[in-house]
């Protein structure tokens, strides 16, 4: 982008940056901010963390609860109804002990001195940036919002300052809180507020058309916006350069017999596997204390793998950066719309395993490669449309 330095004006970026177990959303937050910064721009993330430490006490004491109902009182087919998949009488409460994500930020996130928790505080405070960029990950789904829905949609920002949403993503196929008439209609008075929107996957822009009568740019993550040498450049900072080729997973949601599939075809290929989700667990009571691998060590692993397993956008996304084969798995709970839109775009669908192909491994794993040159020439037409509407954004600040 051909912009002169605009250090004066500072621009105010909100999204998930404060995560401290998810690898895609810290990447996606430092990508974004380096392009904006490249164009010219002060940038610096608002440091909004939503206030949820109570949540965890209230799953507590509504477990607490359920288990009085079950062992006092024996209503089971109430208990049936209320337990999720997951639920085993305990509540498990992950915890990060080694502050990796910490040391990331650090390095490669800047973030505003002044720290908010709710959507009370943040508007209290008359911020004076001169512009706002919302995105990118799932910022605009409002289950994922906690108490900070709408501050996602900008609810405390004047009407003067330039607001951009930045590959914004609903996370589903549909708006969520449709049968909310109330915040529905709230949420469609903020986002006719913005001055530029984009968002991550196609089903958004028919949400945006559709429920809240605005037109969207369909653009790409800001990981694949910024390219390869970016994530190079971080895994230069891992301390730990012995990587060994193998394949690896990274999987938010897994089970026995896709694990077991998975380690027949490692055997079957004779090579190893590891998780790259984090690298130990501990389980104390109910609580699950985990250590991660560094940013930069990730990155490094998928760089160096044979080949990924994975569940997850980003770790499509950095795959692909390096070129890496892969295959996504689909996981029903967690949505499919945002990977099957991006393996849409890039011809890859061929790379997603459905649900009912766990039990044979060569479905799962068919012996054919990516075509790399094919996906690249795809990803560097994408690349011009999605910089040309950022582009096009920050320019009107002039």
């Amino acid at each position: 982008m051909n912009i002169q330095q605009n250090k004066n004006k500072k621009i105010g970026i909100i999204n998930f940056f404060y995560s401290n177990s998810n690898y895609g959303a810290v990447l996606q937050a430092a990508a974004l901010e380096k392009l904006i910064k490249s164009a010219g721009y002060e940038a610096e993330h608002i440091n909004f963390v939503p206030q949820n430490n109570n949540i965890g006490f209230f799953k507590i004491i509504c477990n607490l609860f359920v288990k009085f109902i079950h062992n006092e009182i024996g209503f089971q087919d109430i208990i049936k109804k209320i337990k999720t998949k997951k639920d085993k009488d305990e509540i498990l409460i992950y915890k990060d002990t080694s502050n990796i994500f910490d040391s990331f930020r650090k390095k490669w996130i800047t973030i505003s001195d002044t720290a908010y928790n709710s959507s009370k505080d943040i508007a209290k405070k008359k911020l004076n940036y001169i512009a706002y960029v919302v995105g990118s990950d799932q910022v605009w789904r409002p289950s994922y919002g906690r108490n900070g829905k709408e501050v996602h949609f900008l609810n405390f920002a004047n009407e003067k300052s330039l607001k951009i949403a930045y590959a914004a993503s609903f996370g589903s196929d549909h708006w969520e809180s449709i049968n909310e008439k109330r915040f529905t209609e709230n949420i469609k008075k903020l986002i006719n507020r913005f001055d530029f929107i984009s968002v991550r996957e196609s089903s958004g822009v028919d949400i945006c058309k559709a429920i809240f009568n605005v037109d969207a740019k369909h653009v790409l993550d800001p990981t694949l916006l910024i390219g390869r040498n970016f994530f190079d450049l971080i895994i230069e900072n891992d301390k730990n350069k012995e990587v060994k080729p193998e394949i690896v997973y990274y999987l938010l949601d897994i089970n026995p017999v896709f694990y077991n599939a998975l380690t027949k075809y490692a055997s079957k290929k004779r090579s190893t596997i590891k998780n790259i989700y984090y690298q130990s667990e501990i389980v104390k009571k109910n609580i699950v204390e985990r250590s991660y691998y560094s940013v930069p060590s990730w990155l490094h692993h998928i760089r160096e793998s044979e080949l990924v397993i994975t569940d997850s956008y980003h770790c499509v996304c950095i795959s692909i950066l390096f070129n890496k084969q892969f295959y996504c798995r689909y996981t029903e709970s967690r949505g499919n719309e945002r990977l099957l839109s991006l393996l849409r775009q890039l011809k890859l669908e061929d790379r997603f395993i459905k649900e009912d192909d766990i039990l044979s491994v060569n479905n799962i794993f068919p012996e054919h490669q990516i075509n790399y040159n094919a996906v690249s020439k795809r990803i560097e037409d994408l690349r011009k449309c999605s910089m040309s509407f950022l582009a096009k954004s920050l320019r009107s600040l002039e």
